[in-house]
């Protein structure tokens, strides 16, 4: 839909400047740039609104920055560009970009004082687990911009592991007895509190679950559940709608399947195409919490292969709970009891998604 909706207005705007009939211009800001795929996500500005589409980018486009002949690889977050886009081939052919890229900035979250932050699409209100009036219990914050803090910590109901759907209007988390089966609550709008929670009869049979996060459509929740022996294991069910019955688990077809040690705190992109995750139980460069990152091409596939989570500049990332709210380029985290450089909660601005 974005892309077509930037078709129309690159369409108008080759019929205001009357430009070659096959290209057309528009001012774009580089949000992303996915060199597997060859695609470039920007950030675009109508009379309906700020807009963002994702566009594949022809092998043979012509690349500068700043003047000089530039690749795509170099091509980053923060660049402002003017892109020539192709209408009938539906690719990019030319990109003049300027400026300087978004430097990654690790910034702490001290106003939060619980762990396993979960947010909405916006960034801008944040709902995590704390110690509350009796025991552990959700919380939520909100924050007026993205450089401010969140105010205002609210205690709304006992629970853990809270994952907010992304328009923050449904949380499915850990509740009951010992908090050990699946809860969810709903509201009508942000402005109203949520309803008295109810357990998901469907999924009450799934052992230990633990770390559960809702995809941005609503319709598939991740989460670890035992797999005896200490392992954890990383499943998935799905919906038909938000208001069907989740379908049983299964397990998330990753690969390679047989690392020592398990995965877990699952958590998806908005396009479900990558998936990062923690690597607990073992030592060395994959182990010891350290973030993982995972690609597949389809959502129909596998995801194979990994990439270890790191940040010049940044400590090493020995992670809980990662969640990256791709809208605004954070990757919100608590920190692993094994990090000896990060403690407590965190965020790394202008995240650069590998």
């Amino acid at each position: 839909m974005a892309r077509l909706f930037l078709i129309a207005v690159l369409t108008f705007t080759f019929l205001s400047a009357k430009v070659d009939a096959q290209d057309a211009s528009i001012q774009v800001s580089v949000k992303a740039v996915d060199l597997r795929s060859h695609e470039v996500t920007v950030n675009y500005t109508t009379d309906l609104g700020d807009k963002t589409a994702t566009l594949d980018v022809s092998r043979n486009a012509k690349i500068t920055i700043n003047g000089e002949a530039g690749v795509l690889e170099e091509l980053k977050p923060g660049h402002e560009a003017i892109v020539n886009y192709h209408k009938e081939l539906a690719v990019v052919t030319k990109i003049e970009a300027s400026g300087e890229p978004l430097v990654p900035e690790l910034v702490a979250i001290n106003e939060i004082t619980g762990n396993y932050l979960s947010l909405t699409t916006d960034g801008l209100t944040a709902f995590w687990e704390a110690r509350g009036a009796s025991g552990a219990s959700i919380f939520t914050a909100t924050r007026e911009r993205l450089d401010g803090y969140f105010k205002n910590p609210n205690e709304l109901f006992p629970g853990r592991h809270p994952a907010i759907s992304s328009d923050g209007l449904e949380c499915i988390f850990l509740g009951g007895p010992s908090n050990a089966t699946l809860h969810v609550t709903t509201r009508e709008s942000v402005d109203l509190p949520f309803r008295r929670a109810r357990e998901i009869a469907e999924l009450k049979g799934i052992q230990s679950p633990k770390s559960p996060f809702l995809s941005a459509d609503g319709l598939m929740l991740c989460l670890n559940r035992s797999r005896g022996s200490g392992q954890a294991g990383v499943v998935f069910c799905t919906r038909e709608n938000k208001q069907s019955k989740w379908t049983q688990p299964k397990p998330l077809a990753i690969q390679p399947s047989n690392m020592e040690g398990f995965l877990t705190w699952p958590s998806l992109t908005l396009d479900q195409k990558t998936l990062l995750l923690t690597h607990e139980g073992t030592e060395g460069e994959t182990g010891a919490g350290n973030l993982l990152i995972w690609r597949r091409t389809s959502t129909a596939e596998p995801f194979r292969k990994f990439s270890l989570a790191s940040v010049e500049g940044i400590p090493p990332l020995k992670v809980r709970a990662p969640r990256l709210v791709e809208t605004t380029g954070e990757l919100f985290f608590s920190a692993q009891p094994k990090s000896e450089e990060l403690t407590g909660n965190a965020v790394i601005k202008n995240f650069p998604l590998p």
